[in-house]
């Protein structure tokens, strides 16, 4: 199997996690050989092999090449049954790959909406029509994908790490200041950024040192961009540091402007970390306001409002977020049905009789 992916300078985030993971399914279960590619300028094979063997050591064996641009349809890429395009960038180094059995695309999210309309939101939108045989993080996902291309595909439902994400074994005593998670990332503007940071200057202004105000998810600098005294960033956690960080947290906050919902929205409700999020995120029926989370109306003052509510009934929301935890440790704990279902998928080819069609690439 040969995987496209973006250079890699973290094995944290979800998006590279999940690729390498079914990567390490794949050849712990099914003995298929894995072979990354990092597709753009400034990727470096040392780095990714060391960031791809720490996060999966059965992935040791794995090849780990780069592509500085797309090839050619006459250049040399070392052959695959399976090829997976995990991004639409690394998608067009996959389109002209003739060698390749058959080809797969990794879609994790609605990628033209990370973008205003124009030339990039176009050019990401194009991959969808390549014909690549999709797989959707999310049936939504697969429903836009199906609705907006008239293409098919497979879904599959993301899930927590169990081990890592799991709700306390003692609640965080009462008396300190109320802390809150921000998943900030300024230079994404699916994650609604300047809106938060709105919302968190008036929460800290209306409650003062009563809160405290930790981001992680980038690499910024609070005081550049006039939070200095709002909030601490914690820049990119290595990912098994996460689940300590939002145990030790009251509630966490998660914004998402497109189709497919972060994990960390998951990776919260199963440390038993009240969520707060905007209304219209993905997550389906886990995120019911009042129930399992709180939602907002996406504007500064709403989310203000909510954070205010959420810092002063503190004690009051602790069954909601048990709630919240409960339902995720119940029905989103255990990748492996989820892998499987797409390792099967991939792997249907092996089990057609002699002769017959192979299905379109």
């Amino acid at each position: 199997a040969n995987w496209y992916l973006p250079p890699i300078t973290t094995a944290s985030r979800a998006g590279i996690r999940t690729a390498l993971r079914i990567a390490a399914h794949l050849d712990r279960e099914h003995g298929i050989h894995q072979r990354f590619l990092l597709c753009g300028p400034g990727a470096d094979a040392g780095v990714g092999a060391r960031l791809i063997t720490d996060a999966f050591p059965e992935l040791r064996e794995s090849e780990v090449l780069t592509l500085s641009e797309p090839p050619r349809q006459e250049d040399a890429v070392p052959p695959a049954t399976l090829s997976v395009a995990t991004y639409w960038k690394t998608a067009y180094y996959l389109l002209p790959v003739a060698n390749a059995a058959y080809k797969h695309y990794l879609v994790q999210d609605w990628e033209p909406d990370f973008y205003p309309a124009g030339t990039l939101s176009a050019l990401a939108r194009q991959t969808y029509d390549f014909g690549f045989r999709v797989i959707a993080n999310t049936e939504p996902l697969l429903e836009r994908y199906r609705r907006e291309t008239g293409g098919e595909g497979i879904s599959f439902e993301p899930h927590v790490d169990a081990d890592g994400f799991h709700p306390p074994s003692a609640r965080r005593p009462a008396g300190g200041p109320w802390r809150l998670f921000v998943y900030g990332r300024p230079g994404v503007p699916a994650n609604c950024f300047s809106l938060l940071a709105e919302a968190l200057t008036q929460l800290k202004r209306s409650r003062g040192d009563r809160v405290e105000i930790l981001a992680a998810g980038g690499r910024w600098d609070p005081s550049a961009l006039g939070l200095g005294g709002v909030m601490r960033n914690l820049g990119v956690l290595p990912y098994s540091e996460l689940g300590d960080v939002y145990r030790s947290c009251d509630a966490g906050i998660v914004f998402q402007d497109t189709a497919s919902p972060t994990y960390t929205l998951l990776e919260l409700l199963a440390c038993e970390t009240l969520l707060i999020a905007n209304r219209g995120i993905g997550g389906g029926e886990l995120l019911r306001d009042g129930e399992t989370c709180l939602l907002t109306a996406p504007t500064a003052t709403a989310t203000a409002e909510t954070l205010v509510r959420a810092a002063d009934e503190r004690q009051e929301l602790v069954p909601l977020a048990r709630r919240g935890a409960e339902r995720v440790m119940r029905e989103r704990a255990d990748w492996a049905e989820p892998l499987e279902l797409v390792a099967r998928h991939m792997l249907e080819w092996r089990s057609r009789p002699a002769g017959a069609a192979a299905p379109p690439r």
